[in-house]
């Protein structure tokens, strides 16, 4: 009776595993991402605004399927190469409504990468529709190099008036400063609704998400003649990320596929704390909190080949 039944189990898993279709995809995109980093005052008043305008990344990467039956896991990696893309823009402020110091610094891409690992499950409607909810794990991260810049400063330490002037005033001093290294680090839980209409070897579908749970770790180092100072923020946030994407995907022969995405991932303001050093945990600025938004669009084009063909 024992051996029967373990043989019932390999049969019934030999017939799983055997029903395994395996994906294909090395895929290339470009991003559009926008990142702004806030300091406010115990009382809530704007201190200072990091904004870090990567206008142009190029991403390479391979994506990894496995299907059985309606189920589904991907796998998708993606990177970058280190280079020029956007400009960072630093402000501070005296005053309400009065900012006093704009620095502008080349944008420097040092090292990306994006790694995300989803579980979707299929809902066939009919012959053309196909609905697919899903969950992920995403992994973010930014390493952003921010070149020495151009500042232009209102303060009575550089003008020498006996108040604050605005950065475009006529009395601002315009002042070489130094660069600024920018690491971002994002892990966040997606729920998500695909929907797919299939006409003949063509494809259309749309897909709208949301985080129950994101994690932001971001360390700002202002560097300086004596190794600079560093700033850490985190935020915790559920239900502040939200994805929306379309996509067209083509059959070219074989299980062989062409497919183009396109998608916004942004956040809203998310409040969170201010530490003093490089993960130095314990020295929280009590009178002074963080905050940080981000935005993304990304534009997606790979190529899909399953690697075992059935017989």
């Amino acid at each position: 009776m024992k051996k029967k039944f373990l043989l019932l189990i390999i049969c019934l898993f030999s017939s799983s595993v055997f029903s395994l279709d395996f994906y294909l995809s090395p895929v290339s995109s470009y991003s559009n991402e926008y990142y702004s980093d806030y300091l406010y005052s115990e009382r809530g008043r704007l201190l200072s605004q990091l904004e870090y305008k990567a206008s142009y990344l190029f991403k390479y990467g391979l994506n990894f399927a496995v299907i059985n039956n309606n189920f589904e896991f991907d796998t998708n990696l993606l990177t970058s190469l280190p280079v020029k893309c956007g400009t960072l823009y630093d402000s501070d402020w005296q005053k309400e409504n009065l900012k006093t110091s704009l620095s502008f610094h080349d944008l420097y891409s040092t090292a990306v990468i994006d790694l995300e690992i989803t579980t979707k499950y299929h809902i066939n409607l009919g012959h053309f529709f196909t609905l697919s909810p899903s969950y992920s794990l995403i992994y973010n991260f930014r390493y952003f190099s921010a070149a020495q810049g151009t500042a232009f400063k209102g303060s009575p330490y550089w003008t020498g008036l006996d108040t604050y002037v605005s950065w475009d005033s006529e009395y601002a001093v315009q002042k070489k400063v130094y660069g600024i290294d920018y690491f971002n680090n994002i892990f966040s839980l997606k729920l998500a609704l695909a929907g797919t209409f299939k006409i003949n070897s063509h494809s259309f579908s749309f897909c709208a998400g949301i985080s129950p749970y994101t994690y932001i770790l971001s360390i700002d180092h202002h560097l300086g003649s004596s190794g600079g100072s560093y700033y850490q923020m985190v935020q915790k946030a559920c239900w502040s990320v939200f994805d929306f994407g379309l996509g067209y995907k083509y059959k070219l022969y074989n299980e062989s596929f062409l497919f183009f995405d396109c998608n916004i991932d942004f956040s809203l303001i998310l409040p969170g704390d201010l530490y003093y050093g490089y993960f130095a945990i314990e020295n929280i600025i009590a009178d002074e909190t963080s905050a940080l938004k981000y935005a993304k669009f990304n534009f997606v084009a790979g190529f899909s080949f399953k690697l075992n063909n059935k017989k």
